[in-house]
């Protein structure tokens, strides 16, 4: 049998040239840059198709991405990237929680979560626990 395939992943120039996202191609298309549901592809498609993917994202990413800041006892979900795959993006625990690529994602998911009239603290976005935040993808269930 010939070795199997992947299907291309669709990605416009312009999502990719977009200077904002630049932390999410660097440090979150491992996962998430792929043409399967899951773990969520937010970074495919064109560039209104990835801006309306983050913006829906934005919640769940903002709760993963404070998971770094969070002692380990107390976190809900576990962080995102997560620390198995630091090494393969070139840091460590302690650079990645430290670095101005994680404060650059946190301050965007935190705007798009404010911009949408939801809340733009941990806190207030667990009120009602994880699985209650919009799913990642539009239409997904």
């Amino acid at each position: 049998m010939p070795p199997a395939r992947l299907d291309a992943v669709e990605v416009s120039a312009s999502a990719i040239e977009k200077r904002e996202w630049q932390p999410f191609f660097r440090y979150c298309a491992l996962c998430h840059f792929t043409p399967e549901q899951f773990p969520p592809n937010f970074l495919s498609g064109n560039a209104t198709q990835v801006a309306d993917n983050l913006r829906q994202c934005a919640p769940r990413m903002l709760v993963r991405l404070s998971a770094w800041r969070t002692p380990v006892e107390q976190r809900v979900k576990s962080p995102m990237p997560p620390a198995t795959a630091l090494p393969e993006l070139g840091t460590t625990m302690h650079r990645w929680s430290g670095s101005e690529e994680f404060e650059q994602l946190l301050a965007y998911v935190e705007e798009l979560s404010r911009q949408d009239g939801r809340p733009a603290t941990v806190a207030a976005l667990m009120k009602d626990g994880y699985e209650a935040l919009p799913r990642c993808l539009p239409g997904a269930r």
